[in-house]
């Protein structure tokens, strides 16, 4: 397989428009790597740089050692899955399979090799005489992965193949494609918009935003210690709950914003010791946040009052949308006795999991 390197690349449209400005990436041999992001943050340009769909504006793109801004998309051997299966409708699923293999002239003896070996791996071997129409999503997924293994290509690009598919077949074709991944051993780079696609696929996860990488990390060091307020707010869900207000100094340090008054954990005292007086974000997690039914005795500053605006049971576990003055939160916590909209509530924010970012660059304090 092949390692991919992206050093200083720039993808300048027409109008000087900046699909992807300075990207530096590595992504390693036989690695799982998801690009994650929102639509139009330049994660889908990624991958057709790498493939030859696109040309580099500036910068240099390295397969295998090799650069290959010049190198036509047939040289680079890549193989690529879309989002859309474009299987042939009018040919079988050994001859869609097989399709590539013959225009590269390969035997017949080694094209059926290749076929029959990739559709035991996806388990579709009984289907090879059926047409496209007969399959379902799933299989005719299962199919366009067939056509990129036949061709035991350096490295697989995936962008977004599962998105035309059920939840519940998302999350199988999830599993499988890990798996096919652990047993190839292959280099795959992987675009999704879903992040929980990215945290559960990805062995590292590279998160854009308006075409520039903002982290490369594997997934639950990008989840814990986020870079800035953007990939804290894009990785996890719900999304982390962001309070814009003041570090203060009473006897220790307390985060203020109106009436949410919350005294900070000792360990952040070297950090947000020069940020008294100053405006920050103050970041915390759903999970973070927990409820105890009746008022808390607690007098550690972690504790507010709070007004339930929603609750939404989810079986296992509760979202409850709360609010403290005008500010908003999620709180996501284990079942217990069920309170009512309009209850106040005594939540307890776990200050030792708290975030905390520069109000203007947005960049990570702790």
């Amino acid at each position: 397989m092949a390692q991919v390197v992206f050093k200083n690349v720039n993808k300048i449209y027409d109008k000087n428009v900046a699909a992807v400005k300075d990207a530096n990436l590595e992504i390693r041999d036989k690695e799982l790597v998801v690009l994650v992001g929102p639509s139009g943050c330049g994660k889908s340009t990624l991958l057709r740089l790498i493939a030859g769909l696109e040309e580099v504006t500036s910068g240099e793109i390295y397969i295998d050692g090799r650069v290959v801004n010049t190198v036509p998309p047939k040289d680079r051997d890549i193989a690529m899955v879309f989002q859309n299966y474009a299987l042939y409708p009018h040919m079988t699923v050994f001859d869609n399979m097989a399709f590539g293999l013959k225009m590269r002239k390969f035997s017949k003896s080694e094209t059926k090799k290749r076929v029959n070996d990739a559709a035991t791996i996806l388990d579709v071997a009984h289907l090879l005489d059926r047409k496209p129409k007969a399959l379902s999503g799933g299989q005719r997924q299962r199919v366009a992965l067939g056509r990129t293994l036949v061709r035991k290509p350096k490295v697989f690009l995936f962008d977004e193949p599962l998105s035309n598919l059920d939840a519940k077949l998302r999350t199988q074709m999830r599993a499988e494609i890990s798996k096919l991944h652990a047993r190839l051993g292959a280099t795959m780079i992987y675009v999704t918009h879903d992040q929980v696609e990215a945290m559960s696929m990805g062995q590292r996860i590279v998160v854009l935003k308006d075409g520039r990488i903002q982290q490369v990390d594997e997934p639950l060091h990008l989840y814990e210690k986020p870079a800035n307020k953007f990939v804290a707010g894009f990785i996890g869900s719900p999304a982390m709950n962001f309070f814009e207000g003041q570090i203060q100094r009473e006897d220790g340090l307390l985060f203020r914003n109106g009436e949410l008054h919350l005294s900070l954990a000792p360990n952040m005292e070297s950090a947000l010791g020069p940020y008294v007086g100053k405006n920050v974000v103050f970041g915390m997690r759903p999970e973070h946040i927990s409820y105890g039914g009746e008022r808390s005795a607690r007098t550690d500053g972690s504790t507010v009052t709070a007004t339930l605006d929603v609750l939404e049971p989810l079986g296992s576990e509760v979202y409850l949308y709360l609010s403290v003055g005008d500010h908003p939160f999620i709180a996501r916590t284990e079942m217990k006795a069920m309170p009512k909209a309009g209850d106040a509530l005594e939540v307890v924010f776990d200050m030792n999991r708290a975030h905390f970012f520069e109000r203007e660059s947005e960049q990570a304090i702790v």
